[in-house]
This record gives structure tokens, C-alpha cells and sequence, in this order.
């Protein structure tokens, strides 16, 4: 499967009919198609990226500015799901300390605020850091990553968002692939515990409780610490006894919490609602971006959950249908076949350009007409 796949991302920002003599055999073929397109995969410091549109000349010849990196979370977590530990490794720096995800590990660095034509994150883009933490198992950056985002979603009316701009809102599908992303983890989902509109709970949790028994209890000891001669009182109240009981009050409070948490996680999935939403969205999203997107969930739903919902594969075979040219849509609906290999040699060009164009779209989120970089 990972050979497969792999010329996806590798192909992703070559556009052309040309293609590999076909007297070639396979898999000679692929490989010689696979070398040319990593020699030529365009970069951002040490990550895969895009080209910006602009064009430059200097000393006689013309080029294109690399750093498009707006897309690079997306685009790297697909390549890290089949094994290029480049990938992975580009998502991987693009997580603060703080747990918050950015677009890139050079926008993570220049943490530029949200604002203007782009924001820090991206909804789109949340299915790279879904990929990079399915495929390498890494609950550290899921807790903490879910983490930022509860503590922020005070903020928001209690409703998540992935970054501080409004445009980075939850939307229907957000919550359901992360508690799939939690049960492929085997953890809990806290942060959509308390979302509106989706089975979690209200009010004040256990812990919440034991904090506020012991806000009260320090209060108390602090007023009394005011009146005159109380010092010789307070020495016979077991003040520090009371606190160590709170702390193991506390604990105990965070593993009840956690164990509901896992359960109600449990619940919410045996509900598909990934597979509801996909299959609704396969019907209304429009072309391009919005229904590769759909393409990519179904995608990470078949490869890293243990029964597939048939909603989901359904969702992926009506979008690749309405979109036969489409390597990665049909890979998706049907799964590695010659066909879908020959899809990719139809669009990805194995010759060098004779007039250079910026590279700057990852070709399977367009549609199978859309003419606006075409090949030379």
C-alpha cells in the first residue's frame, strides 16, 4: 500500500500529459517516475512545499519563490501516513510547546497572529495532524494539542477553535474524527465533552469541585489568620491533613474523569457520525479542495479505524465518481489498482519543463477540468 500511495504526494505539484515510455515494465516504470519527481519536489527550508505564483528573473534566468508553506500541514501528514518520515517530521515541528498546531515549522517560528488573508491554522489542515498522530501513536501531542484548544474555547462561548481567529471554528465533522482519532489512541476525548450540540455533558466536574473545597479552605485559614492570637488555634487544626486528602481527592477525581471521558468517547463513535456527515457532505460540498477534503477524512477513517463505516467508503465513491480523472479520489474509493497508476502518469509530467510555472497546488485538490496552471 505504501508504494501506492507514496506517488501521490511526490507527484502532487507536476502538471502535465507527458508520461513514462510505456515500453518501460513495472515497476521500473514507477520507480523511474517516483525518482523524478523527488529530485524536483520543491522545498521550504527542510520541509516540502509550495512555490509562490510570482515570478523572478536574475542573472538572465527566471524562477519561482519557494516558502508557499500556508498548506504544508495537510500535505505533509498524507505523506507521513505512507511512511516518508520527512513528513512527519514537518508536522511534527509545527506544535508549540504550548500544544497549539501552526501551518508550518517556519510559521510556528515567525508566529505571526491571526489576522489578514491567512490565518495560524487551519480546519482543512487538521486531517495532517490527525494522520501524523494516528500513524505514529502520538498521544502526548493529541492531549496536549486538545488541551490548548479546550483552555482557549472559554474564550469562544465554549465552542473550539483551532487557532484564535473565528474562521478556525469546529465544524460538524471536527469532534467526531477526534474521538475516532481518541479510540485509535485509546484515550480519552475531554475536549468535546462539554460541546453544545453533540452529547456531552454540563456542569461542574469532580475535580472542579475538590479545587473549589479547597479555595474555600484556604480562604477560611487566611481570614482567621487575621484575628488577634488565632496562631496557637491554627496549629491544632490539621489544616495540612485537610490539603492532602484534597490532593488525593483531586487525583482520584482526574482518573474518574478521564475513564468517563473514554466512555462517553466510545459512545459518541458507535453513533458514525464521521460516516453521516461525509456521506452529507459528499452530496453538497463543492468541487475542488472541499471534496478532496472529503476524500482525506475517508481516507484516514479506512486506514486507521478498525471497521471502516460503510457511510464513510460511500462518501469516497460518490466524490471519486464526479471526478473519474482523479488519482488520490480513486485510490481512496477503490484502493491501489493500475488504474489509479495510470491516472497519476496522465497528470504528472516525467519530462522537464520547457517553460517554467510556479507549482503551487497540490493537483488532487482540483477539479478533473480545472485549466488554471496548465502544463507547457
Amino acid at each position: 500500500m505504501r508504494i501506492w500511495l507514496l506517488s501521490l504526494p511526490l507527484a502532487a505539484l507536476s502538471v502535465s500529459t507527458d508520461a513514462i515510455a510505456q515500453e518501460q515494465p513495472e515497476p521500473a516504470r514507477l520507480e523511474a517516475a517516483k525518482a523524478f519527481w523527488q529530485a524536483r519536489l520543491p522545498k521550504c527550508e527542510e520541509f516540502v512545499s509550495k512555490e509562490f505564483s510570482e515570478k523572478k528573473e536574475a542573472d538572465g534566468e527566471v524562477f519561482f519563490e519557494p516558502c508557499n508553506d500556508g498548506d504544508t500541514i495537510l500535505f505533509s501528514g498524507l505523506s507521513c501516513s505512507v511512511g516518508d518520515t520527512g513528513g512527519c517530521e514537518a508536522v511534527k515541528n509545527s506544535q508549540s510547546s504550548d500544544g497549539r498546531w501552526w501551518r508550518s515549522p517556519r510559521k510556528l517560528r515567525l508566529a505571526i497572529p491571526d489576522g489578514g488573508s491567512e490565518t495560524t491554522f487551519s480546519n482543512d489542515h487538521a486531517a495532517g495532524v490527525w494522520a501524523y498522530i494516528a500513524e505514529n501513536k502520538d498521544k502526548d501531542a493529541f492531549k496536549s494539542w486538545t488541551k490548548w484548544i479546550d483552555d482557549n474555547k472559554k474564550t469562544f462561548d465554549f465552542i473550539p477553535r483551532y487557532c484564535q481567529d473565528s474562521r478556525c471554528t469546529f465544524k460538524l465533522l471536527d469532534c467526531p474524527m477526534l474521538d475516532r482519532l481518541a479510540v485509535v489512541l485509546g484515550t480519552s476525548n475531554q475536549l468535546c465533552d462539554t460541546v453544545p450540540g453533540i452529547g456531552g455533558v454540563s456542569g461542574p466536574n469532580p475535580s472542579d469541585v475538590v479545587r473549589e473545597t479547597r479555595t474555600a479552605l484556604n480562604n477560611i485559614e487566611n481570614a482567621l489568620r487575621t484575628l488577634p492570637g488565632i496562631g496557637d488555634v491554627l496549629s491544632l487544626v490539621p489544616v495540612q491533613l485537610a490539603n492532602a486528602a484534597l490532593n488525593d481527592l483531586e487525583n482520584a477525581a482526574k482518573k474518574v474523569e478521564e475513564r468517563a471521558s473514554h466512555i462517553r468517547v466510545l459512545a459518541r463513535v458507535a453513533t458514525d457520525t464521521t460516516g453521516i456527515v461525509g456521506r452529507l457532505n459528499a452530496v453538497v460540498n463543492d468541487p475542488g479542495f472541499s471534496r478532496h477534503n472529503i476524500a482525506v477524512d475517508a481516507y484516514l477513517l479506512q486506514k486507521y479505524t478498525a471497521i471502516p463505516s460503510p457511510l464513510t467508503l460511500d462518501a469516497a465513491k460518490k466524490v471519486a465518481a464526479v471526478e473519474p480523472e482523479n488519482a488520490f479520489l480513486h485510490f481512496v474509493a477503490n484502493g491501489p489498482s493500475s488504474e489509479m497508476l495510470e491516472l497519476i502518469y496522465k497528470k504528472c509530467r516525467t519530462k522537464e519543463d520547457t517553460t517554467p510555472h510556479p507549482r503551487f497546488q497540490w493537483i488532487w485538490e482540483r477539479t478533473d477540468k480545472d485549466q488554471s496552471n496548465p502544463a507547457a
